[in-house]
């Protein structure tokens, strides 16, 4: 559904790439280097200074406004390794506001560069993660360092990392009864009311309106991206999704499975045995691309058994162990998946650690950590409705039918894999999305999905909407491939100078590895020369 949210007193229209005429009123302007410069009045950062736009249903509670000078801390933009550590002032604002009849609270931060020469004219939207539709300071800290006005709405809810995999204390209002407008905020309403509220606030702080806005996120962060795609089409000209939760009714459910099989089995193999597996695989798979580089970068390619590995040895910390018919059930769960009754779970790429969040074993004396609050909150609270509800206990036959529940009690609303983008392209908009093979909380094959929907529903996708497979990288970063470090400036390059990315620069902060992401549905491929390269790799 597209929902038409906007602040009617002060539209703002998109325009073409590189058209220069008439932006924000004549008082934004391009700058010779592609930058936008800009001419405004002055800033006062109080709570006066700032009113609230028009949005049916929604009523202001207060807004907060204060001065905060020398800021430093360490930050980064989601699904990047490089952390920006510089001192800040901003004017730091809080907008509370509730929808009539709701009875919800939803805080929107708008951190503005304090003076109006440190603003670049764009305002960046950065996402959260999990259960949370923020995830704090973080990431406004680097935005703000960019120059960006950095804006982020917690949906009603409490943000942070320990609330990301936590949605215990808002999915319910009681055992048994969902907390519906909660769920809504978090879904999709709140985020089209991010946009509108951030420009209105930007044009009382800064005199005149963004010339651009932009939104990044990966993960819950990426979800966030794509319902904004699909259901408000002209609140951001640019969306960075990065390995997004498009199906987050079905992997946060599904991703249970190999931890509910253990449970089953009753036993529990070690990360090292499970760590073992993944690096024979890693052996015997490295080299589909031309170059023996730990990464696996075409796992589609990759036809490991973990079974013919029963009985063989391994070594961990010295010591000689032996692979088991276990360990070996665990992992062929973990990459091929759930499959009973239509309703499937893709399952991971080989060669991703699944020690990182799918497969936890290693609990001291009791191996109830297992569990995972990120698979088994959402059994609990959004299919249950039971925060005390033990998924542990599940046959196979109740826990497809709990997947089921969830697919169609939340698809409608959680899930953003509406393939039908025509409004956003006709609106202008830039869509780039990754995703890391090595990704263990969200299958790098949903996004691929997701993209092929599009590619069959609307016409030259290529024009405004590109997916980028990233060999080797985890969950959002982290994995031995680089990651795209530099994707949000081939963004703004896209929307503002019409240059659509024809690869995404990656690159490691750790490693100093140098890649070019492939737009899907080309591959990596090594050509020759020095590993850390770029030039070293070609796509095809």
């Amino acid at each position: 559904m597209i929902i038409p949210l906007r602040d009617h007193n002060n539209d703002n229209n998109r325009r073409a790439p590189g058209d220069k005429s008439n932006i924000m009123q004549s008082s934004l302007s391009y700058a010779a280097s592609g930058s936008v410069s800009h001419h405004v009045g002055n800033t006062s950062c109080n709570p006066s200074t700032f009113s609230f736009p028009h949005i049916l249903g929604a009523e202001l509670v207060n807004v907060a406004a204060n001065e905060v000078r020398n800021y430093t801390t360490s930050s980064l933009l989601p699904s990047t390794d490089v952390p920006v550590k510089g001192a800040i002032d901003f004017c730091n604002v809080t907008v509370t506001y509730g929808h009539t009849g709701w009875n919800d609270s939803i805080n929107v931060s708008l951190w503005f560069p304090l003076a109006a020469e440190d603003w670049n004219g764009r305002l960046l939207g950065v996402g959260g993660g999990g259960y949370a539709a923020s995830l704090g300071s973080i990431y406004q800290t680097a935005a703000v360092d960019k120059g960006y006005v950095a804006i982020a709405t917690d949906s009603g809810h409490a943000s942070g990392q320990a609330a990301a995999t936590n949605p215990n204390p808002w999915v319910t209002v009681s055992p048994g009864n969902f907390n519906y407008p909660l769920i809504e905020d978090f879904a999709s309403r709140t985020l089209g009311e991010l946009s509108v509220i951030a420009k209105h606030a930007a044009k009382d702080y800064y005199g005149v309106r963004p010339a651009f806005s932009y939104f990044t996120g990966c993960s819950g962060g990426g979800r966030q991206g794509l319902e904004l795609a699909q259901s408000f089409p002209d609140a951001f000209d640019g969306i960075l999704a990065a390995a997004p939760a498009t199906y987050f009714e079905t992997i946060l459910v599904a991703g249970y499975w190999p931890t509910l099989l253990m449970n089953q089995l009753d036993v529990f193999p070690p990360s090292c045995e499970i760590k073992a597996f993944t690096a024979a695989a890693v052996e015997q798979c490295d080299g589909s691309d031309g170059l023996q580089d730990g990464i696996i970068s075409h796992p589609a390619d990759c036809d490991f058994d973990a079974r013919g590995m029963v009985g063989r040895n391994f070594t961990y910390d010295g010591e000689q162990r032996a692979f088991t018919q276990a360990g070996a059930s665990i992992v062929e769960a973990a990459w091929h998946g759930f499959n009973a009754s239509g309703i499937s779970w893709p399952g991971v790429e080989i060669g991703a650690d699944l020690t990182e969040s799918l497969i936890v074993t290693d609990c001291g004396d009791s191996p109830r950590c297992a569990l995972g609050d990120l698979w088994s909150g959402m059994l609990a609270n959004f299919v249950a409705a039971d925060p005390n509800f033990d998924p542990s206990n599940l046959s196979t036959e109740a826990f497809a039918e709990f997947l089921a529940r969830s697919i169609a009690l939340w698809r409608p609303s959680l899930g953003s894999a509406n393939p039908h983008l025509q409004p956003f392209q006709q609106a202008g908009g830039k869509l780039i999305m990754w995703h890391g093979t090595a990704d263990t909380t969200i299958p790098p094959k949903g996004s691929t999905q997701y993209y092929e929907q599009v590619l069959q529903h609307n016409t030259n996708v290529s024009d405004f909407f590109r997916h980028f497979e990233a060999p080797g990288v985890g969950h959002c970063s982290g994995g031995p491939g680089p990651l795209p470090n530099a994707a949000l400036e081939q963004l703004v390059s896209w929307v503002e100078n019409g240059t659509a990315p024809a690869t995404l620069d990656a690159s490691s902060a750790a490693t100093g590895l140098r890649r070019p992401l492939c737009p899907y549905p080309s591959r990596q491929v090594f050509v020759g020369g020095e590993a850390n390269s770029s030039a070293s790799f070609a796509c095809a």
